[in-house]
């Protein structure tokens, strides 16, 4: 992040301090809720959201090694992302090209070929198809042509983005836009290692994972005994970049900092957190990154949540294993266990049809700039 903008962010959040507020949006406003539960929404967000635009699978740390691989289901398609002998990370859809079955069953691994267990069929992990099974039987097939399905994939910034069948490969950088793109260039050598990652199909629309951390003034109260006494009460500050968002909190040392604060210091006194559009939360901490991915799940009612706790390398970090442990067993009480639970409950109120809407109050800037974009993006792709 510029060092200017730092300072600036810094400055903006102290003077919120005597008001316990974020950055204001003109108004609030109501939200309905259909968009939660709507099967028609939810197939419109699959094809236009989770098609037209690049979205991350996985991290470049899985696949440091030549021949490493892991598997990945994203919105229904099974993915395959393996780094070959040149060291280049690619994806692919991870089925046979002959009879469609799923081709790599192992979540991760190192292997240079895959062997279909339906009929043997073989593939390297350039996606080339090596050999048939009982080659007689299709003589005069070229192999070229049965080669694994590849995906657009792009590495950057530690993070590995794909788009799925039917997409247009995405200028990457552009998309992200500047400020974006220079901020996460910072905060790589936080991402060298996966410290921890799990994934998990969870009982709410996946847009309300990603509305769990566009806001903070909820802290207060649903973290009361955990996250809170690290937050100064619901001060944020929203920028909005593109169709990203960066949203910097204030931690209690800021109220205590009577001086300026300088940019080399704004992570002792400021968390910040990234929306990545269409849906992904990278939040850095002062010592790691944590990486939250919301996928639409079988319905609108559900969703696949992936997250990973990313942290340096060095011998430093490999001998602070328990701080890693520490965190991410922190992270999995205060969100999962708090944040998760809550998210649930609304999509049950969403689904009993007792409520037509929420209200995105002032506060919820970064609440209302999400939803604005969504609307853009079905109105440019769908509805035109």
């Amino acid at each position: 992040m510029r060092a200017q903008r730092k300072r600036e962010i810094a400055e903006q959040l102290k003077v919120l301090l005597g008001s316990s507020t974020s950055s204001l949006a003109e108004t609030f406003q109501f939200h309905p809720v259909d968009g939660y539960k709507n099967q028609a929404v939810f197939q419109a967000e699959q094809s236009v959201l989770f098609t037209q635009y690049p979205f991350i699978a996985g991290y470049e740390a899985e696949l440091a090694d030549i021949g490493s691989f892991v598997t990945r289901e994203l919105v229904g398609v099974p993915v395959l992302l393996t780094k070959d002998e040149r060291g280049e990370i690619r994806a692919f859809v991870n089925i046979c090209r002959h009879r469609g079955n799923r081709l790599c069953r192992q979540a991760h691994g190192k292997q240079k070929t895959f062997v279909c267990q339906y009929h043997g069929w073989a593939y390297d992990n350039t996606g080339a198809c090596l050999s048939v099974a009982n080659a007689a039987a299709f003589q005069g097939l070229d192999r070229q042509n049965v080669g694994l399905k590849a995906l657009c994939v792009q590495v950057r910034h530690g993070l590995v983005w794909v788009q799925l069948p039917g997409a247009e490969p995405c200028d990457l950088p552009a998309f992200l836009g500047s400020e974006i793109d220079q901020d996460l260039a910072e905060y790589l050598p936080r991402m060298q290692k996966v410290a921890h990652q799990r994934e998990d199909r969870m009982p709410f629309n996946w847009k309300l994972g990603v509305e769990t951390f566009l806001e903070i003034f909820h802290v207060a109260t649903l973290h009361k005994e955990t996250i809170a006494p690290h937050f100064y009460r619901g001060v944020m500050v929203h920028d909005r970049l593109e169709r990203h968002s960066r949203i910097a909190a204030a931690r209690p040392s800021l109220a205590r900092t009577e001086t300026e604060v300088g940019a080399a210091d704004i992570g002792e006194h400021i968390l910040l957190i990234y929306f990545l559009y269409p849906n992904t939360v990278y939040l850095l901490q002062r010592h790691h990154v944590e990486v939250y991915s919301f996928y639409p799940g079988t319905s609108a009612g559900n969703c696949v949540v992936r997250t990973a706790l990313l942290r340096p390398d060095g011998k430093l970090a490999d001998r602070a294993q328990t701080l890693w442990d520490k965190n991410w067993a922190f992270l999995c009480e205060s969100v999962y266990d708090e944040d998760f639970s809550t998210a649930a409950l609304v999509q049950h109120s969403i689904e009993s049809g007792a409520i037509e809407h929420f209200v995105f109050g002032r506060n919820e800037d970064a609440l209302q700039y999400f939803h604005a974009n969504l609307k853009r993006s079905l109105n440019e792709n769908v509805l035109t």
